[in-house]
């Protein structure tokens, strides 16, 4: 389902080193979009994108644009691993499975470059990669990110919540905790940045990644390839 595939890959992951300072609280990420198409696809972009993380919980959504209605809220709970989707106006939560995301593999760029680049965002130094993915068709798609190891996001309970956890601004490989993404998209010519502009430590209850009281349950279905 590339909708949610799209989602789950701008989730922001864990990693598990010790001197890092382990962030519990509030990421907010400006979305900016350049290129020639821009303006044909504006009124569906977000201006921003959240990623909120718990001591065993992660929730990521966006902000503004028709984007961010027809995502809903992507919910990780590791007391319970349980991956839903969660939508307000329709007072539902979906469940979700593997079957209806992405491998973590696809996911998983074949090769990553440190660049000799370090720059400093909301006061941390964040080392610069590139990363290079090939579609196997003799294309390839790169992105270059910028991580810092002063920070590291919680680690969630499963396997399963891991891979998708992992699936962090397309980030799997390399190490430290996303602060910038730049990805190159080369069908239409077009540049998507992320960019923290905000880290608010304040921490979160525990509710914050459960199903609200009152919502109905249901399975998620996904779009087909048909």
């Amino acid at each position: 389902m590339k909708k949610i595939a799209l989602l789950t890959a701008l989730l922001v992951g864990a990693w598990t080193l010790s001197a890092q300072q382990l962030f519990l609280g509030t990421v907010d990420y400006q979305f900016t979009m350049e290129g020639p198409n821009t303006d044909m696809v504006a009124f569906m972009m977000p201006e921003k994108m959240v990623v909120q993380y718990g001591k065993k919980g992660m929730k990521m959504y966006f902000v503004g644009g028709m984007m961010a209605d027809m995502m809903g809220k992507i919910v990780l709970n590791g007391k319970t691993n349980q991956i839903f989707q969660l939508k307000d106006d329709e007072q539902a939560a979906y469940m979700m499975g593997p079957e209806d995301l992405d491998s973590q593999d696809s996911n998983t760029p074949d090769e990553v470059i440190k660049e000799l680049e370090i720059i400093k965002i909301q006061g941390y130094l964040c080392q610069k990669y590139k990363t290079i993915t090939y579609d196997g068709e003799g294309g390839e798609s790169v992105q270059y990110i910028w991580t810092t190891e002063a920070l590291r996001a919680p680690d969630v309970s499963t396997p399963e919540l891991q891979a998708m956890a992992g699936m962090n601004l397309g980030a799997n490989g390399v190490p430290g905790f996303p602060m910038k993404s730049v990805t190159y998209e080369p069908n239409s010519d077009m540049t998507i940045t992320l960019l923290v502009t905000n880290l608010d430590f304040t921490k979160l209850k525990s509710k914050e990644f459960q199903v609200p009281k009152g919502y109905t349950v249901e399975e998620f279905v996904g779009e087909t390839d048909e």
